[in-house]
Parts: C-alpha cells; sequence; structure tokens
C-alpha cells in the first residue's frame, strides 16, 4: 500500500512544512474509541456443572455450566443495539491502535458523533425498558430457568443497570515533532521522535489498506452476485451495501488520495442503478460487474 501514502501532495507539503507526511495527517485525526458494558444474562453454576459430571461419571472440572437468567424477549432488542452501535462505528472509523482505538478525520468526526449519538439512544431506551420492567424480568427468568434459578445469582435492580453503558473515549494524535520529554537529552527525545513517526506511518498504511479492503469486498460481491443470474438474489441488498460503504468512507481519506476519491466517486455512480431494473436487466448486471472489476484492477495498482 506505499504508493497510496507517497504521493506528490504529500510530497510538497513537506517541503512547504518541513514535515513528514505522516505529520501532517496526524494532526488533522481523532482518536477515538467505544466500550459498550453489555450482561449477555449468563451467570457460572457449578451445581449444573456437578450433576453433569455424576451424570456422565466425569472427572471434576470437566464441564462448565452456565445458567442464562435473561428472557430473550427484553435482552435481543439490548444487544441487537449494542451490534448496531459496534457496526456503525467501525464502518465509520479506521483503526489504528490495539486496545479497540479507531481514529476519525477532523471532517468526519461530527457525523461520527451524530450517527452514534442516536444509535447510542436507542441502546439506552431498551436498556431503560429492562430496568424499568425489573420484577416483570424476575418472574419471566424465574419462569425460563425454573429449578436453576437462583435469586442469589439474579442482580439486584439498581446492580441490573451498572452492567450496561456505552462510553467513547477521545483523544488528539500528536505529531512525533509535539514530543516533549522532560529528563532526557535532545538526541534520545530525537530517537524517540523518529520510532514516533515510523509507526505513525505504518498505522497510516494500515488505515488506508483497511479502506482498500472495504472497497475491494464490495467489488467483489458486486462481481459474484452479477455473475449469478437474477432469481433468488437480493439485489436490494446488494445497492443498498455499495451505497452504505460509500457513505462510511465518505470523509476517511486521510491521505487525501484522489485515486481513492476516484474509486468512491464510481460507487457512488454505480449505487444509484435501479433494483428492480438490476434484477431485470441482464445488460445492466453485465455492465455493473464490468465496473466493478475495473474497480478490482485500479485496487490491484495500489499494491506497489
Amino acid at each position: 500500500m506505499r504508493t497510496l501514502f507517497n504521493n506528490s501532495k504529500y510530497a510538497q507539503r513537506k517541503q512547504m512544512k518541513k514535515e513528514t507526511p505522516s505529520e501532517n495527517i496526524v494532526r488533522s485525526l481523532v482518536k477515538c474509541c467505544l466500550s459498550i458494558s453489555c450482561w449477555d444474562g449468563k451467570v457460572d453454576s457449578p451445581e449444573l456443572a456437578h450433576e453433569l459430571e455424576v451424570a456422565k461419571k466425569a472427572e471434576k472440572g470437566a464441564f462448565d455450566a452456565k445458567v442464562c437468567y435473561l428472557p430473550p424477549h427484553y435482552a435481543k432488542p439490548i444487544t441487537v443495539a449494542a451490534s448496531q452501535l459496534r457496526t456503525y462505528w467501525d464502518a465509520n472509523t479506521l483503526p489504528w491502535e490495539n486496545g479497540g482505538w479507531k481514529i476519525c478525520t477532523a471532517k468526519k468526526y461530527q457525523a461520527l458523533m451524530d450517527g452514534t449519538v442516536q444509535r447510542k439512544r436507542t441502546f439506552d431506551t431498551a436498556v431503560e425498558d429492562l430496568i424499568n420492567n425489573y420484577d416483570d424480568v424476575y418472574a419471566a427468568s424465574k419462569v425460563k430457568v425454573k429449578e436453576a434459578f437462583r435469586a442469589d445469582k439474579f442482580p439486584s435492580k439498581a446492580d441490573l443497570a451498572l452492567k450496561y453503558g456505552v462510553h467513547i473515549y477521545r483523544n488528539s494524535v500528536n505529531a512525533a515533532n509535539d514530543v516533549r520529554i522532560e529528563g532526557l537529552s535532545d538526541a534520545v527525545v530525537a530517537d524517540i521522535r523518529m520510532d514516533v513517526n515510523k509507526q505513525y506511518e505504518d498505522q497510516i498504511q494500515m488505515a488506508v489498506a483497511n479502506i482498500a479492503a472495504r472497497l475491494r469486498e464490495v467489488a467483489v460481491d458486486i462481481i459474484d452476485r452479477t455473475s449469478k443470474g437474477a432469481e433468488g438474489l437480493k439485489f436490494a441488498t446488494l445497492v443498498a451495501k455499495i451505497n452504505k460503504t460509500c457513505d462510511s468512507l465518505s470523509g476517511l481519506n486521510l491521505t487525501d488520495d484522489p485515486r481513492i476519491d476516484e474509486l468512491i466517486a464510481k460507487f457512488k455512480n454505480m449505487g444509484k442503478v435501479d433494483s428492480d431494473i438490476l434484477r431485470e436487466s441482464e445488460n445492466t448486471r453485465s455492465d455493473l460487474k464490468s465496473q466493478a472489476k475495473d474497480i478490482l484492477s485500479a485496487l490491484d495498482s495500489f499494491k506497489g
């Protein structure tokens, strides 16, 4: 992916500002992390594990057993909302560091936060429904697990509420030239700055590779679906996937590579196709497949 990063635009910036391309890029990035607490309702049950050991004549410790206390009609809306929030977050950010840290460009940041708040509201509403109906949940749990129910294993209303939450952590990405460490010599600090800059270069390449991988996945999906004829295929889903990918990647071209913008623009144009026409017209499917193949070829050129 090196060719995605080493373009003339950043060579010019380097001459103008005496900074490396990575230092120019990281100054306009927001580092962020999404953390979702979501209890699955499962509690360890040594009693059931022991019963299995006895029933199966197994050695002690041969089994682990859990009891799922939460009724599905209360648990599912929460897990679905949490999954949708994680999916949205992953689609609208790029990988950066271990520990769940992602990055978002400054131009994309507000849209990311707006979408996150909207989906967090859905999660919070589902959690509120669970907590507000605590007595019903408790009673339904007793019916659900019957003799396996243990009152001391079921959280109190206050404890149950603490098991759910959405937290967003945000920070800036400091350029290598901004590194300041008291007590170290200038030479040592300069050496550390070189390591930081190299780390940023690698992380930027990883982020750009993630963009290319997403585009490639959609192109491959288009080719696959348009090669199978029309019967039984959900072309509305395919068109929605094209548009969703374009929306997610919009504003995430952190290197400002014009080739990425061009490919996204091509996908946007492809996403304008009517799904019914796509189903009915073999020529339309063939044309869409041809465009997707051209995009794959362009993506292959990024491997230099």
